[in-house]
């Protein structure tokens, strides 16, 4: 757009008194400067605009930046943060407007500024400006798990990974060992956090002034009361060399750290009360990196941290579960699978090169531990039968995952942990072949015994039966080979295995946070097109739409299944084909996902001796 035409749009606007060309930028882009009448004042604004404008909004600085005075969202440059561009869109064919809106939000901003309207901003914005800070030191870490009530004496590790603050030692050994970091000595430094009231918050000091020994002194005065004061002077009594950790609250119950160090010697005093003190305290930029800053901040929960989940299976769709778990924020993974990665394996595996004829179970458990130093991931490189004359052993888990991809196994497993885990859930997930369709199926939650593993394959005409779940029609066989009988393989892509996974992740997180009720078998549909071009026959299933197919999540289960069939007492006095640990009397059949299937009545289950 010429700059005859730039300039035409800026005088059209009554509070712009003139405009004019103030430089040209490579790429034919310019830079307008104009002069402004408005806020009771008069001032000028230097507008540059990009050579693609208006699918770029141009950039607005205060040419006098401090013409206001110090105030949120004016950058060191006067650059005048006026909107989120990410979230703008604009009508190439309206230039005019688009100036005619972006000026009229700039004047917006300066006003909110000036009057005070958004001085809470600063809150917000603290980071950003505590960044700006002169002399700033950067490279420290705060590892406190929770925001302190109390002013507190925490523990200052030099190490080779960075400098870590944190409230106490424990786990915080397994944390350095994950990110290969070792202390550089045994000495530990004394930090005091002070935790500021709510209702008082810092504002972000002025970024172009140092901050003296007396400044810092007189503002935490002005947040702390007389009682905190003697607290604070008494606890750095005797520790002269004390660094501060200011936890200061930004709203939304959330907290901003900022740290200051004293470098220069002191005397038996602390610099906060010691008049003689000549030094300046040096600014620090405290990065937070617990698990709960850390999973907020990355879109995990926080909550799962004390959450312990095991993973049966570390194939294609199990690995990529067990990452996934762990970003989550679940806070503790078992691993357990005697396998070991293969080169064939590394196109739809988690796992890559550097792993191959390494133990998948070991080499996934280094690998999270690396990514996410908060998991406490553990490996066990043995077949999950092994561990089966250990029924205890289970105790200790949120939840069961598993994804051995192998029926035989799994019906195994389902019986074991019916009758020795009951009401611990069990989560089973599995792949169609050729990403036709993948599924996860929960069983043993709670007080829901209806609905397991062998309900897929209860059919009295058949020893071997077929799954009902799956997508493909029974009597096809899907293996390939590329070696003989030793070389079997049923082909799938690694973006089947990871939608699968998604699901049984999702799946995993609802029953941790309580969210998920009942025993759902739940499937992802593929579209078939790889599957019918090889020839293959799709199930009567695959027919259904997905919509239908989420519909009927609770219909699989099998009223005489061998293993999870129960005793209704209004019904028969036959004896259970399991003992049942569960006493459930349902009261809601409006709700209730077996009850909908039933007759209308009263059912209760009860132990059977």
């Amino acid at each position: 757009m010429s700059t005859d035409k730039l300039i035409g749009y800026l005088s059209a606007i009554p509070e712009i008194e003139e405009a004019a060309l103030h430089s040209f930028e490579a790429g034919e882009g310019c830079r307008l400067r104009v002069k402004v009448n408005t806020l009771g004042r008069t001032f000028s604004l230097e507008w540059e605009f990009d050579p693609h404008f208006p699918y770029v909004l141009p950039e607005v600085r205060l040419t006098e930046r401090r013409c206001f005075g110090f105030i949120p969202h004016i950058e060191p440059d006067g650059k005048v943060c006026y909107l989120d561009r990410q979230e703008s869109v604009v009508d190439p064919k309206r230039a005019g407007q688009v100036i005619k809106e972006c000026f009229d939000l700039v004047i917006k901003t300066l006003e909110a500024s000036t009057t005070g309207k958004n001085r809470q901003d600063f809150l917000k914005e603290f980071a950003s400006y505590w960044c700006l800070m002169p002399n700033l030191v950067k490279g420290y870490f705060s590892l406190i798990n929770t925001p302190l009530s109390q002013i507190t004496l925490l523990n200052g590790i030099k190490t080779n990974r960075g400098y870590f603050i944190t409230e106490e030692e424990t786990g915080i050994q397994s944390f350095f060992k994950n990110i290969g970091a070792r202390p550089a000595s045994k000495k530990k430094e004394p930090w005091a956090c002070i935790p500021l009231p709510y209702n008082k918050p810092l504002y972000p000091p002025d970024y172009e002034k140092e901050l003296s020994i007396v400044e810092l002194r007189e503002m935490l005065l002005s947040h702390l009361n007389e009682k905190e004061w003697e607290i604070l002077k008494s606890a750095l009594t005797d520790k002269p060399r004390a660094q501060l950790l200011i936890q200061n609250p930004i709203g939304e119950g959330d907290h901003y750290l900022l740290g200051f160090r004293f470098d220069q010697p002191h005397r038996n005093a602390h610099p906060l009360f010691d008049d003689g003190f000549k030094g300046k305290p040096t600014p620090v930029v405290i990065s937070p990196v617990d698990h709960k800053s850390l999973a907020n901040r990355g879109g995990a929960f926080d909550c799962l941290g004390h959450s312990s989940v095991l993973v049966v299976g570390c194939g294609a769709i199990g690995g990529a579960l067990s990452m996934q778990l762990a970003q989550t924020g679940i806070g503790r993974l078992t691993l357990v699978d005697p396998d070991k990665l293969m080169p064939e394996n590394i196109y739809r595996h988690v796992l890559g090169w550097q792993q191959i004829s390494k133990h998948k179970a070991g080499a996934l458990k280094k690998l999270i531990s690396r990514q996410m130093p908060h998991v406490k991931a553990e490996a066990l490189n043995c077949k999950i039968e092994d561990l089966l004359n250990r029924p205890g052993w289970f105790s200790a888990f949120d939840a069961i995952v598993v994804a051995t991809g192998s029926p035989n196994l799994n019906r195994l497993l389902n019986g074991y942990f019916l009758e020795k885990c009951p009401g611990k859930p069990v989560v089973y997930t599995w792949l169609d072949p050729y990403g036709i369709g993948g599924h996860t199926l929960v069983t043993n939650n709670g007080n829901t015994p209806s609905g397991c593993y062998a309900c897929l394959y209860t059919d009295p005409d058949s020893g071997i039966g077929h799954n009902k779940a799956s997508f493909a029609a029974p009597g096809q066989s899907f293996h390939k080979t590329q070696s003989g009988c030793d070389g079997l393989f049923i082909p799938y892509s690694t973006l089947d295995a990871q939608q699968t996974a998604i699901q049984a992740t999702r799946t995993v997180v609802k029953l941790l946070l309580g969210e998920l009720q009942g025993n759902p078998l739940l499937s992802w549909k593929g579209n078939g097109e790889t599957f019918l071009k090889a020839g293959y026959s799709p199930s009567d299933r695959f027919t259904l739409s997905q919509e239908k197919i989420n519909g009927q999540e609770y219909l699989y289960s099998h009223k005489n299944c061998p293993v999870c069939s129960y005793k209704v007492l209004e019904e028969t006095h036959e004896r259970s084909p399991r003992p049942l640990s569960i006493h459930f009397l349902c009261n809601s059949r409006n709700q209730c996902p077996m009850c909908l299937r039933r007759e209308p009545r009263n059912w209760k289950i009860e132990e059977v001796e």
